[in-house]
């Protein structure tokens, strides 16, 4: 009714007659609108719906058994949580009674990986984009994200190198152990601390926040 796509002249029953700005002749015509709703509206969910209904397999996972990826006991961390330790073997469970069959790998190349995000060179790069704030400001911001930035000047170019180095052989290392399986199930977080916790011993709190997650930026895997 917009003036656009009205159709041609007819004399079929369902004609129908557009406002005059849109057809000063205001002749009957195909009510093309309607055709186009319900070529692209009905029939497209129609096709859509049969469709969906017949079951199809993953394209990513095996249609029965999936390899699902898991660190190797002595490698899990949960820093004495034994409810966390508790709810992550019960989702393994779940997994196990999905179809997945769980393969133990090295988390090592994952694990050290994560430790080079804020115990490496890269830090230098944060302090790269705020140097000329942090020289005039450093006492403007938190006591933690002082001291991470600040850590940029331990580095040297060499280090940097060394430790793109080190990430190109982790790097390998990591891609070596995906190839064997389908998922990795890991913890979100190995535990919860509370705000006054984190205050007292920020540092490496938050590491242990990012045990199982850290790694995914510096490969790639975000």
């Amino acid at each position: 009714i917009n003036a656009e796509l009205w159709g041609k002249a007819t004399d079929v029953p369902w004609a129908m007659v557009f406002p005059p700005f849109s057809d000063p002749a205001q002749l009957p015509r195909h009510p093309s609108q309607l055709y186009q709703f319900a070529l692209e509206g009905v029939a497209l969910f129609l096709i859509l719906w049969l469709y969906s209904r017949k079951p199809r397999p993953s394209r990513h996972l095996p249609a029965k058994q999936f390899l699902c990826g898991v660190p190797r006991d002595d490698q899990l961390a949960f820093y004495g949580d034994a409810e966390s330790e508790r709810l992550y073997r019960a989702s393994l469970a779940r997994i196990v009674a999905a179809g997945g069959a769980l393969v133990e790998i090295d988390y090592a190349p994952l694990r050290d990986t994560a430790a080079l995000l804020y115990q490496g060179p890269w830090v230098a790069e944060r302090m790269a984009a705020i140097s000329d704030f942090f020289r005039e400001h450093a006492s403007d911001l938190l006591p933690v994200t002082r001291e991470i930035i600040g850590g940029a000047i331990r580095y040297s170019a060499a280090d940097s190198f060394a430790a793109q180095y080190r990430l190109e052989s982790l790097r390998r290392a990591a891609a070596a152990e995906f190839a064997g399986i389908d998922v990795l199930a890991v913890p979100t977080a190995p535990t919860i601390y509370t705000v006054a916790q984190v205050e007292t011993e920020p540092l490496q709190l938050n590491a242990n926040l990012g045990y199982y997650t850290n790694f995914v930026n510096l490969l790639d895997l975000a």
